[in-house]
């Protein structure tokens, strides 16, 4: 069992139903799609803009709910969610890294020849969000996607999520259960492959060590590579 689980002290009064407030943007998000009529929702155009508004939202959830609830129902982020970085953890960064250049790429290579589909249809998309950023619009992409949302996602899934299952289950479903939410939670069909692959890493990392330092940064280094190869490799 982790260190987090193992701790002694005041009892934890946060759990799932912390998780289902949380998760309260997810729910309108697919309330929103089963709604859209036609291929409407295909015609929004993804910008930098939209991506911050949206993110904002999230984060409120996404970071405002583990804090609230930890701080008001627990002993903290830091005891309770093991929110706190070693410097061991920076060994993740390429991890991320390595997941999301080589890892990810061979998923795909049999999913995409029984879809008949092609990568550029995975990464259609973050391409599309990319050409779409230009001088500071970059450097909120890179805030948003490279920092923002790694720490917002695993606050919230490999912390408050994963540890109010394993209170009431186990640590196994924890972590499964977290991989599992996490990747329907982002409503990207043929992305969800990958978004499983990583959050099932994200979870075991959280799991072992009992910190959310190591499932953050290498959500830094899975995402950062993308905006690397995007941004840098691909404009050059």
């Amino acid at each position: 069992m982790s260190e987090v689980a193992e701790e002694g002290g005041a009892p934890r009064r946060w759990g799932l139903g912390d998780v289902a407030v949380g998760l309260v943007p997810s729910f309108l998000t697919a309330v929103s799609v089963l709604l859209a009529s036609g291929d409407d929702a295909d015609d929004v155009e993804v910008t930098v803009g939209l991506l911050m508004a949206n993110s904002l939202l999230l984060w409120v959830f996404l970071i405002g709910v583990p804090l609230f609830s930890t701080s008001r129902k627990g002993r903290g982020p830091v005891r309770d969610l093991g929110l706190r970085f070693e410097r061991a953890d920076l060994l993740a960064l390429p991890l991320g890294v390595l997941l999301q250049a080589v890892v990810v790429p061979l998923l795909y290579i049999p999913i995409l020849e029984v879809l008949d589909r092609t990568t550029g249809d995975v990464e259609n998309e973050a391409r599309e969000l990319v050409d779409s950023a230009s001088g500071l619009g970059v450097l909120v992409l890179v805030l948003v996607v490279g920092i923002g949302a790694p720490f917002a996602e695993e606050l919230f899934y490999r912390g408050l999520l994963l540890r109010s299952v394993e209170k009431r289950w186990t640590l196994g479903v924890g972590v499964v259960a977290s991989t599992v939410v996490f990747g329907l939670a982002h409503f990207q069909g043929i992305q969800l492959p990958a978004l499983l692959l990583f959050g099932a890493v994200a979870g075991v990392l959280a799991a072992r060590t009992g910190r959310l330092g190591p499932a953050i940064l290498c959500h830094v280094g899975f995402n950062g590579w993308t905006l690397f190869w995007m941004l840098v490799v691909d404009r050059s």
